[in-house]
Protein backbone atom coordinates (compact mmCIF):
# COMPACT_ATOMS: atom_id res chain seq x y z
CA UNK A 1 0.00 0.00 0.00
CA UNK A 2 0.86 3.46 -0.62
CA UNK A 3 0.60 6.37 1.35
CA UNK A 4 1.04 9.91 -0.02
CA UNK A 5 1.44 12.87 2.62
CA UNK A 6 1.25 16.29 0.94
CA UNK A 7 2.89 19.24 2.24
CA UNK A 8 2.30 22.98 1.52
CA UNK A 9 4.83 25.49 3.07
CA UNK A 10 6.12 23.30 5.49
CA UNK A 11 2.64 22.59 6.35
CA UNK A 12 0.45 18.90 5.98
CA UNK A 13 -2.60 19.44 4.00
CA UNK A 14 -3.52 15.75 2.74
CA UNK A 15 -2.53 12.87 3.37
CA UNK A 16 -3.75 9.49 1.92
CA UNK A 17 -3.34 6.20 1.41
CA UNK A 18 -3.99 3.91 -1.85
CA UNK A 19 -4.89 0.47 -2.77
CA UNK A 20 -5.20 0.62 -6.41
CA UNK A 21 -2.34 -0.35 -8.57
CA UNK A 22 -2.67 3.28 -9.91
CA UNK A 23 -2.22 6.42 -8.72
CA UNK A 24 -2.56 9.38 -10.75
CA UNK A 25 -1.91 12.84 -9.15
CA UNK A 26 -2.69 16.26 -10.66
CA UNK A 27 -5.21 19.57 -10.69
CA UNK A 28 -8.13 17.76 -12.43
CA UNK A 29 -10.66 16.35 -10.46
CA UNK A 30 -10.04 12.73 -12.21
CA UNK A 31 -6.84 12.43 -10.69
CA UNK A 32 -6.51 9.88 -7.39
CA UNK A 33 -4.69 12.75 -5.87
CA UNK A 34 -5.99 16.29 -6.58
CA UNK A 35 -4.25 19.29 -5.87
CA UNK A 36 -5.58 22.12 -6.77
CA UNK A 37 -3.16 24.06 -7.90
CA UNK A 38 -1.40 25.90 -11.22
CA UNK A 39 1.89 24.23 -10.87
CA UNK A 40 0.55 20.89 -10.84
CA UNK A 41 -0.59 19.77 -14.72
CA UNK A 42 -3.85 18.83 -15.07
CA UNK A 43 -2.28 15.30 -15.28
CA UNK A 44 1.03 15.57 -13.28
CA UNK A 45 2.48 11.49 -12.88
CA UNK A 46 1.55 8.65 -12.37
CA UNK A 47 2.44 5.84 -9.34
CA UNK A 48 2.13 2.68 -10.74
CA UNK A 49 2.50 -0.37 -8.66
CA UNK A 50 4.36 -3.39 -9.47
CA UNK A 51 4.11 -6.05 -6.42
CA UNK A 52 6.09 -5.04 -3.50
CA UNK A 53 7.54 -2.14 -5.77
CA UNK A 54 6.00 1.52 -7.24
CA UNK A 55 7.08 3.65 -10.47
CA UNK A 56 6.35 7.18 -10.67
CA UNK A 57 6.36 8.49 -14.11
CA UNK A 58 5.73 11.94 -15.98
CA UNK A 59 3.10 12.54 -17.63
CA UNK A 60 3.40 16.19 -18.87
CA UNK A 61 6.22 17.46 -20.73
CA UNK A 62 5.48 21.12 -19.95
CA UNK A 63 5.54 19.80 -15.94
CA UNK A 64 8.60 18.55 -15.05
CA UNK A 65 8.80 15.75 -12.37
CA UNK A 66 10.98 16.80 -9.59
CA UNK A 67 11.95 13.82 -7.37
CA UNK A 68 14.41 14.16 -4.16
CA UNK A 69 15.30 17.58 -6.31
CA UNK A 70 16.27 15.86 -9.51
CA UNK A 71 14.03 15.84 -12.50
CA UNK A 72 13.08 12.49 -13.79
CA UNK A 73 11.09 10.73 -16.29
CA UNK A 74 10.48 7.61 -14.43
CA UNK A 75 11.89 6.35 -11.42
CA UNK A 76 11.63 3.71 -8.76
CA UNK A 77 9.89 5.15 -5.78
CA UNK A 78 11.68 4.15 -2.32
CA UNK A 79 9.88 4.75 1.32
CA UNK A 80 10.66 8.83 2.36
CA UNK A 81 10.83 9.80 -1.22
CA UNK A 82 9.91 13.73 -1.89
CA UNK A 83 8.32 15.03 -5.02
CA UNK A 84 8.55 18.72 -5.31
CA UNK A 85 6.17 21.34 -7.34
CA UNK A 86 6.37 24.69 -6.75
CA UNK A 87 6.01 25.16 -2.73
CA UNK A 88 4.06 21.46 -2.60
CA UNK A 89 5.83 18.55 -1.46
CA UNK A 90 4.90 15.29 -1.59
CA UNK A 91 6.17 12.54 0.56
CA UNK A 92 5.80 8.98 -0.20
CA UNK A 93 5.83 6.39 2.26
CA UNK A 94 4.81 2.32 2.61
CA UNK A 95 1.46 2.20 4.84
CA UNK A 96 0.98 -1.02 6.32
CA UNK A 97 -2.20 0.40 8.06
CA UNK A 98 -4.92 -1.00 5.74
CA UNK A 99 -6.87 2.00 5.84
CA UNK A 100 -8.79 3.53 3.28
CA UNK A 101 -8.13 6.74 1.51
CA UNK A 102 -11.40 8.53 2.80
CA UNK A 103 -10.39 7.54 6.18
CA UNK A 104 -6.83 8.53 6.34
CA UNK A 105 -7.61 11.90 5.14
CA UNK A 106 -5.98 14.82 7.20
CA UNK A 107 -6.91 18.45 8.39
CA UNK A 108 -3.72 20.89 8.35
CA UNK A 109 -1.13 20.44 11.05
CA UNK A 110 1.98 21.68 11.22
CA UNK A 111 4.61 19.33 10.30
CA UNK A 112 5.92 18.81 13.82
CA UNK A 113 3.31 16.95 15.24
CA UNK A 114 3.04 14.86 12.80
CA UNK A 115 3.70 11.34 13.50
CA UNK A 116 4.32 9.68 9.84
CA UNK A 117 3.67 5.55 9.52
CA UNK A 118 5.90 3.62 7.34
CA UNK A 119 9.09 6.04 7.84
CA UNK A 120 12.12 4.47 8.75
CA UNK A 121 14.08 6.65 10.89
CA UNK A 122 17.55 5.25 11.72
CA UNK A 123 18.31 7.49 14.62
CA UNK A 124 17.20 10.67 16.40
CA UNK A 125 18.61 13.63 14.49
CA UNK A 126 18.91 17.48 14.77
CA UNK A 127 20.06 20.96 13.51
CA UNK A 128 21.75 23.30 15.89
CA UNK A 129 22.08 26.91 14.70
CA UNK A 130 25.85 27.61 15.09
CA UNK A 131 25.64 32.19 13.57
CA UNK A 132 23.49 34.48 14.25
CA UNK A 133 20.97 36.11 16.17
CA UNK A 134 19.55 32.19 17.71
CA UNK A 135 22.87 30.78 17.62
CA UNK A 136 22.69 27.67 19.94
CA UNK A 137 19.19 27.15 18.90
CA UNK A 138 18.35 23.58 18.49
CA UNK A 139 15.29 21.99 16.06
CA UNK A 140 14.66 17.83 15.62
CA UNK A 141 14.02 16.73 12.78
CA UNK A 142 11.55 14.62 13.93
CA UNK A 143 9.08 14.41 10.41
CA UNK A 144 9.73 12.93 6.45
CA UNK A 145 10.56 15.98 5.65
CA UNK A 146 12.02 19.54 6.85
CA UNK A 147 12.32 22.64 4.68
CA UNK A 148 15.52 25.22 5.64
CA UNK A 149 15.66 28.44 4.08
CA UNK A 150 13.74 31.02 2.68
CA UNK A 151 12.02 32.13 -0.77
CA UNK A 152 14.64 34.30 -2.34
CA UNK A 153 17.72 33.21 -0.23
CA UNK A 154 17.26 29.48 -1.24
CA UNK A 155 15.50 26.18 0.14
CA UNK A 156 16.77 23.10 1.15
CA UNK A 157 14.82 20.08 1.65
CA UNK A 158 15.88 17.33 4.49
CA UNK A 159 14.08 13.97 3.66
CA UNK A 160 14.30 10.49 5.80
CA UNK A 161 15.14 7.61 3.73
CA UNK A 162 16.17 4.38 4.75
CA UNK A 163 19.89 4.45 5.71
CA UNK A 164 19.74 8.07 6.77
CA UNK A 165 18.84 11.39 6.19
CA UNK A 166 19.47 13.15 2.87
CA UNK A 167 19.25 17.07 1.88
CA UNK A 168 18.60 18.21 -1.55
CA UNK A 169 17.79 21.89 -3.04
CA UNK A 170 14.33 22.48 -3.81
CA UNK A 171 15.34 26.27 -4.54
CA UNK A 172 18.51 27.20 -5.75
CA UNK A 173 19.14 30.74 -4.97
CA UNK A 174 21.72 32.56 -3.03
CA UNK A 175 24.16 30.72 -1.00
CA UNK A 176 24.07 27.10 -0.52
CA UNK A 177 27.04 24.67 0.82
CA UNK A 178 27.72 21.48 2.55
CA UNK A 179 30.87 21.53 4.43
CA UNK A 180 31.72 24.73 2.36
CA UNK A 181 30.84 23.06 -0.90
CA UNK A 182 28.18 23.73 -3.22
CA UNK A 183 25.02 21.42 -2.49
CA UNK A 184 24.77 20.73 -6.29
CA UNK A 185 20.92 19.74 -7.65
CA UNK A 186 21.07 16.12 -6.40
CA UNK A 187 20.71 14.35 -3.37
CA UNK A 188 23.92 14.19 -0.64
CA UNK A 189 23.39 12.28 2.86
CA UNK A 190 24.13 13.60 5.45
CA UNK A 191 26.92 12.72 7.79
CA UNK A 192 27.35 13.27 11.81
CA UNK A 193 28.58 16.92 12.09
CA UNK A 194 28.15 18.05 8.88
CA UNK A 195 27.93 22.17 8.36
CA UNK A 196 25.15 23.52 6.24
CA UNK A 197 24.15 27.02 4.95
CA UNK A 198 21.40 27.96 3.31
CA UNK A 199 21.22 31.95 3.04
CA UNK A 200 22.05 33.25 6.07
CA UNK A 201 21.76 30.31 8.00
CA UNK A 202 24.45 27.85 9.22
CA UNK A 203 23.44 24.89 11.11
CA UNK A 204 25.37 21.60 12.16
CA UNK A 205 24.35 18.36 11.63
CA UNK A 206 23.82 15.96 14.52
CA UNK A 207 22.60 12.37 15.46
CA UNK A 208 22.13 10.73 18.65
Amino acid sequence: MAKLTVYFKNKIILSYSFETERVHIGRDETNDLVIDSPVFAPAHAVIVMQGNSCIIKQLNDDFPLMLNGKSTKESKLQDGDTITVGQYVVVYSTDQTGQSANADKETTMTAANRKTKGVYIPHTANFQIISGANIGKIFHLNTPMTLLGDHGTGIVVISKRKGGYFASVLENIGIITLNKQPLADTSIKLNHQDVLVVGNITVQFYLQ
